[in-house]
């Protein structure tokens, strides 16, 4: 097909990925090996539902993906095939989450983050510094469900539904620990003028809070109005005192908290609510552009619906959040380094920003990937196990370029999405082209370096091809040396006279 047929330059691409081997995680091939008649393992296993869980992450120390594998009261951490740590709990593990903590639990700018690896357990929570070695065990002040990490906050702890017997319950439902040394306090809503202070409530229900630099946010759901809503993380000054008097009585097997006096370290300032109601969010994360625009993506599973956000910083303290628009999709998660390679706009307005992709399952059933913030589709992508094709019902587990897909009969494959090239020069030569010429040339073009046109397929199919530096770059001259012999001049009359 010609690079400057209508016919191509009209029509989405389409690229196959093969897939060689089904996913495992590591440790679960690892603890199998271990344990061959399965001792460790409790109870009967679900074909149809996998036990284990499985936190896939970016390199500590290397660009290799990592691994933290648990099932019951174990974990192991990996990468590859080796073995970095594994711990036994003395209770099952509920969550593990990467969060931040200062060195100390002053608030100072000059203090320096380091990363711990937090552990929810069924007795407490245990938080290991991954550099030192040391770890802390914390005491909770009730049953805590989820934990989440924040930008420069420490832990938010969101506590169990099981301890409220009523609605009108004043029992706080979110806490803060800013350092694995302090008291858990709770948080507040900080907009309120009254004397009394109001404690996030047991309808409110944390679904995610960012760890990008310079972002403090929360999205809550509220389970009663059934709305979402965007909060900024706040550290000024609290001036009232907030008497803490609370009994837990409906706590199960927790004796009676003392009275004491608490003041709360962190309040939450509204940013944006829902002005409609919706179903709770099944999945949101978060794109940035640069350091003071991000984009928010909430994923409503049940509605089908993918709702998109603008947050642009106005100052320092200050957060704009807008609603920019809906899509249907029945999922999505976002993708790195899977096309050409800049984090900020070219010269053209009109060209895209690169280097933040989304995958998208369509609700045709179709696997987009698009730029994040020209919301331009780049092509559909068509994965093939063993030379057959698959039919994908759902997007997990995204680091980086990878991303998990589930196949309709459950198996799961890891695959690399990758539509980047190695030569940096012909990057930048594909990035100068799309701040001139039309995105669908420029596409074309780079399919052509690295794939060949499947000429069996119906459409505009493209199968990668194994290319190194040399080969990308003779493929790129090839192709515009093609582009300059399929142009014909039109000239003026008295040229074409002649």
């Amino acid at each position: 097909m010609s690079l400057n047929s209508k016919k191509s330059l009209d029509s989405i691409p389409a690229v196959v990925f093969p897939i060689k081997n089904k996913f495992l995680p590591f440790g679960e091939s690892n603890l199998r090996r271990s344990t061959p008649n399965e001792s460790r393992l409790d109870g009967k296993r679900n074909e149809n539902e996998n036990p284990y869980h499985c936190l896939l992450f970016s390199g500590t120390e290397s660009e290799m993906e990592e691994e933290i594998f648990f099932y019951n009261n174990i974990l192991i951490w990996s990468r590859g095939t080796v073995i970095l740590k594994e711990f036994a709990f003395t209770s099952n593990i509920l969550q593990i989450q990467w969060c931040n903590f200062r060195e100390d639990a002053e608030k100072s700018a000059t203090n320096t983050a380091k990363n711990h690896l937090a552990v929810l357990h069924e007795e407490g929570l245990k938080i290991m510094n991954i550099k030192s070695g040391q770890d802390y065990s914390v005491t909770l002040p009730c049953k805590i469900s989820r934990i989440f990490a924040t930008n420069r906050f420490g832990l938010l702890l969101l506590a169990d539904s099981v301890i409220w017997n009523d609605s009108n319950s004043t029992i706080p439902s979110l806490f803060s620990l800013r350092h694995p040394l302090e008291e858990i306090k709770p948080l507040i809503f900080g907009q309120n003028n009254s004397q009394e202070l109001l404690y996030v409530k047991f309808q409110h229900e944390i679904l995610f809070s960012s760890t990008e630099s310079g972002l403090d946010i929360v999205v809550l759901y509220d389970k009663v109005s059934m709305k979402h809503s965007v909060w900024r993380i706040s550290d000024e000054p609290i001036q009232q005192r907030v008497l803490y008097n609370r009994t837990y009585e409906a706590a199960r097997n927790l004796p009676p908290l003392v009275e004491h006096l608490i003041e709360p370290d962190f309040s939450l300032k509204l940013l944006y609510e829902d002005t409609t109601v919706c179903k709770k969010a099944s999945s949101i994360f978060l794109i940035s552009e640069n350091p003071n625009r991000h984009v928010l993506y909430r994923i409503i599973s049940a509605e089908r619906q993918l709702d998109i956000f603008l947050l642009e910083a106005k100052n320092e303290r200050e957060l704009g959040v807008s609603f920019k628009n809906s899509a249907a999709v029945i999922n999505a998660v976002p993708i790195q380094g899977a096309f050409l390679q800049v984090l900020q706009s070219v010269s053209s307005p009109n060209s895209p920003i690169f280097g933040n992709e989304l995958l998208l399952l369509e609700t045709n059933g179709n696997i987009g990937l698009y730029n994040s913030f020209a919301n331009r589709k780049l092509c559909n992508c068509l994965f093939s196990h063993e030379q057959k094709p698959l039919k994908i019902t759902e997007l997990s587990d995204s680091v980086g370029n990878q991303v998990n897909i589930k196949s309709i009969d459950g198996t799961k494959f890891r695959v690399q999405i990758n539509l980047s090239v190695y030569n940096s020069l012909l990057n930048d030569c594909l990035l100068s082209m799309s701040a001139v010429l039309p995105f669908q040339y420029v596409m074309q073009v780079l399919l052509s370096i690295i794939a060949d046109v499947d000429i069996m397929a119906e459409g505009n199919v493209y199968s990668l091809k194994d290319v190194d530096i040399q080969s990308e770059w003779k493929n790129f001259c090839s192709t515009i040396l093609k582009m300059t012999e399929d142009y014909k001049p039109q000239g003026d009359k008295k040229t074409r006279n002649k």
